[in-house]
């Protein structure tokens, strides 16, 4: 099989943790994952932001360890350490020396599984926090996006950011993130991936050997949430005005995200063909050609029952009405005809170049086949490059027609104080 994430050992230990393992014998490196399937979709309004505080509770001590001590742990042996939140998912991970793979994953399943959760640190990492979110609202590509996700999915838990609010932080309380680690934080909704200079059998028997006795919950307050969605038909707008020089605009059109896979790899040529690099169409058009942009770029974000397909640009405000129009116009040019046969072949070979820098190192390698196993599957993940190259032309025309409709698009603009 021709994939740099093949071949890997993969099991599932009676507790419902699943392993992932890969030897990789070139460095003598160890990346080390810890992936949970709990994110910003499932916590309820109230307390939103809490698996990202959750997050940054990890930091602050076990019953074991004190505050700071998993990170000077990690250090000694050579390594770092970090964590990130998402949507659909937790990650923590370090990168260590190969002998200290078994130290790392205890620290990590240690600090995971059996935070302290001190209320005075409790109350630091609040602030600090907050002070992220405040950040996050001066950055003005931050404010864009939180308001494009909160106008196109209103309704739905993608539309609440990922950092929370402030007015939500202040709800969260000691009880919610004891209650949050048992409902989500259970062998069944983990996997642990470890990518390195480690023989694969050795690593299930670590594995197994630290995470005795852990144990999925017999009832959850909380569980995965079983989201209804339906693609809105209705055009929907959201402008924000803050101390900047530039407008900062994006464009989106709903999709039906992973549950319709075999739409996200069209879409991944669609968009590399519309926007990605500067010979790409928006860039040429809005750029090189009109000047009426300052940079402009496309995307997909796929979610597990809804999805966007996007344009975004910065511009001078008095562009914008031309941008939006241009812009559209590319996006309903590609749904009535076919690309180019040498632009097709291109796009396919970027995404294909991406996936293999994306993959370079160990832990590249583990945080790919985390992600893939924790909101998606191994296969699909093992399939992409056949997926990308079985694209066609009429694939992308059928798919930028079905969802690039102008009737159904959301726009969110950040603009200057008038």
């Amino acid at each position: 099989m021709n994939s740099p994430l093949y071949p890997f050992r993969k099991e599932v230990l009676p507790s419902g943790l699943t392993v992932i393992s890969k030897q990789v014998t070139t460095t003598p490196i160890v990346a080390v994952y810890l992936w949970v399937r709990a994110g910003a979709v499932c916590e309820p309004p109230e307390i939103n932001g809490i698996s990202h505080f959750f997050e940054h509770m990890f930091f602050k001590g076990t019953e074991r360890r004190g505050v700071g001590e998993m990170d000077r742990v990690i250090k000694a042996l050579g390594g770092y350490n970090n964590a990130f939140t998402g949507f659909e998912y937790t990650a923590y991970y370090a990168v260590v020396p190969a002998e200290n793979f078994t130290t790392a994953f205890e620290v990590l399943y240690d600090a995971t599984v059996h935070s302290t959760f001190d209320p005075e640190e409790i109350e630091r990492e609040r602030q600090v926090i907050q002070e992220e979110i405040r950040r996050h609202e001066d950055n003005p590509r931050s404010k864009l996006f939180t308001e494009f996700l909160g106008t196109m999915f209103r309704d739905l838990p993608y539309g609440r950011p990922i950092l929370g609010t402030e007015a939500s932080l202040g709800c969260i309380r000691r009880e919610d993130l004891l209650a949050y680690l048992k409902d989500f934080y259970a062998p069944d909704t983990a996997t642990a991936v470890i990518v390195g200079d480690v023989e694969e059998g050795r690593v299930l028997e670590a594995v197994a050997a630290v995470t005795e006795g852990w144990e999925r919950p017999a009832e959850r307050r909380l569980s995965w949430p079983d989201i209804a969605y339906e693609m809105p038909s209705d055009a929907r707008a959201q402008t924000v005005e803050k101390e900047v020089n530039l407008g900062y605009w994006a464009l989106g059109f709903p999709t039906l995200g992973r549950s319709r896979m075999e739409d996200l790899y069209i879409m991944d040529v669609a968009t590399t063909i519309l926007g990605s690099g500067r010979s790409s169409r928006l860039h040429r058009r809005l750029v090189e050609e009109m000047k009426i942009a300052s940079s402009v770029g496309a995307w997909v974000w796929p979610f597990e029952r809804a999805g966007v397909l996007g344009v975004d640009a910065e511009f001078l405000p008095a562009r914008c009405e031309e941008v939006q129009a241009a812009a559209l116009a590319e996006v309903e040019r590609m749904g009535r005809e076919p690309v180019r046969p040498e632009e097709l072949e291109k796009a396919r070979r970027m995404l294909l170049s991406d996936f293999a820098y994306a993959n370079e190192t160990n832990a590249h390698i583990a945080s790919t086949l985390g992600r893939y196993q924790t909101v998606s599957s191994l296969e699909e993940a093992l399939r992409y490059g056949d997926r990308i190259r079985a694209v066609t032309a009429e694939d992308v025309r059928r798919a930028m027609g079905e969802y690039g409709r102008r009737e159904a698009r959301t726009v969110a603009y950040v603009r200057p104080k008038e």
